[in-house]
């Protein structure tokens, strides 16, 4: 029955585009949009509107990261987000579903048979969107990443017709080499500048980096730091670690699971199934201490699948005090943990802030100089503790267990470190963030 009635309403859809019932459609995804409050529910809409509030469409909204809590919490602004099957749906009334290179809808050619699907789904947003914005009252809309092709079209359509659209772009930690190779290919894989109101990135770093790539002018870009950092600032300011009973090893995956799998060399594997099964044997003989292994909830069974390639799934699941938590807050973890043993990701530095002892992998087989070009952190060092070999890695986790006090100097050159390339460490990015979209709404109406 529930197979019929999506068929059911997908064919009707897909007629209502077709014959351009506009003024449906628009009353159809007003009747599917929902507000977000401040504690992550969705509510319907209700009469008493946004209460003079701004009003905020979110694009794509499950990539935010708790920022559109946070942007309603402040009493701010009204956020209110459309299900991502629904935008998506129709953005591929037009675009196929699957393509060979998708972001290729970014810029086609005029020979790209894509270049015509782009144009009349242009043509169609540019007549639905202010029938849409008119009963949702939108004054603003955001994306959460530049590359997002089910915001594109989207997003500059709604800029054209007179709402702005601001993207407070997600992946800003740029500290090694790696980092800016991938800001350059995606930037060419767009293939264009940016067409919306505004950027905004965490850091300077991050910042002149898409000044110099080209795709972004100087006085669209703006630097502001990261929303959701703002409490977890306040808190560690506070010195406010949970104090658990047992102590706590968290351990965050070394490399993105998916790309290990399908792309991982015998070095990279290698060096991977080292870490694991010192970790696994540490927690065999340790049943007083708990490892909690918190990868991504996207690639938590892809872990799994990890874990059993690498021969160890037999021997962890007869441990009871090794745990996989992709369902736990990240920051929540950290301040529970004793010590945090990683390599990437701005994780080790919210550990670093929170006082927290941090373990760093850096065996000698990934020392080569091909290997700097991954290495996230190699110009700070001095704020880890760098373990080169698996005996190494056992040594600093039981040292730091035995004695997690770090240095009041290293202390200073992580928060340092950390208000370079993450968030301001006044705690003052949310406040930046409301002024500069208050800003652009009132802009865009003394316009008008």
């Amino acid at each position: 029955m529930k197979r019929i009635t999506r068929t059911l309403i997908s064919v009707f859809f897909s007629l209502a585009i077709r014959i351009c019932s506009y003024s449906i459609v628009a009353c159809l995804y007003f009747l599917v949009t929902k507000e977000r409050t401040a504690d992550g529910k969705l509510v319907r809409l209700s009469g008493n509107s946004d209460n003079g509030r701004i009003t905020l469409l979110a694009l794509k909204p499950d990539h935010f990261h708790g920022d559109l809590d946070i942007l309603s919490g402040t009493g701010e602004f009204r956020v209110l987000q459309i299900p991502f099957r629904w935008q998506s749906r129709l953005i591929h009334q037009f675009y196929p579903r699957s393509l060979e290179e998708k972001v290729a809808i970014h810029n086609p050619s005029p020979d790209n048979p894509l270049y015509r699907k782009k144009q009349h789904l242009r043509n169609y947003l540019t007549i639905f969107l202010p029938k849409l914005y008119s009963k949702l009252k939108i004054e603003c809309v955001i994306g959460s990443l530049i590359e997002h092709e089910e915001n594109l079209d989207w997003g500059e359509v709604s800029k054209e017709i007179g709402i702005p659209y601001v993207v407070l772009h997600r992946e800003c930690l740029i500290t090694s080499q790696k980092h800016k190779y991938k800001v350059r290919k995606v930037v060419k894989k767009i293939n264009g500048n940016f067409n919306g109101t505004q950027m905004v990135v965490h850091n300077k770093a991050c910042r002149q980096l898409y000044i110099d790539t080209g795709y972004v002018k100087a006085h669209q870009i703006s630097s502001l730091g990261c929303i959701r950092m703002d409490e977890f600032v306040k808190r560690v300011r506070k010195h406010n670690n949970h104090k658990t009973q047992r102590k706590k090893v968290l351990f965050v995956p070394l490399f993105p699971i998916r790309k290990l799998l399908v792309e991982g060399d015998q070095v990279d594997l290698k060096f991977v199934h080292d870490v694991y099964k010192t970790l696994i044997d540490f927690a065999d003989r340790h049943s007083e201490i708990d490892i909690i292994i918190k990868p991504k909830p996207k690639e938590h069974d892809l872990l799994n699948v990890l874990i059993g390639e690498l021969g160890m799934q037999l021997k962890l699941d007869n441990i009871s005090n090794l745990y996989i938590r992709s369902d736990v807050d990240m920051q929540e973890l950290i301040l529970e943990s004793s010590v945090v043993c990683g390599r990437k990701s701005t994780v080790l530095l919210e550990a670093a802030i929170a006082g927290k002892p941090i373990v760093f992998p850096h065996f000698k087989e990934i020392q080569s100089p091909q290997y700097d070009y991954f290495n996230t952190y190699k110009d700070y060092f001095g704020i880890f503790h760098v373990a080169e070999s698996i005996k190494d890695l056992e040594t600093h986790i039981t040292k730091c267990l035995e004695k997690p006090i770090v240095d009041e100097r290293v202390m200073e050159e992580r928060w340092a470190v950390f208000d370079k390339y993450v968030s301001s460490v006044d705690g003052s990015a949310t406040k930046k963030y409301v002024a500069l979209i208050k800003k652009v709404v009132l802009a865009q109406q003394s316009n008008e």
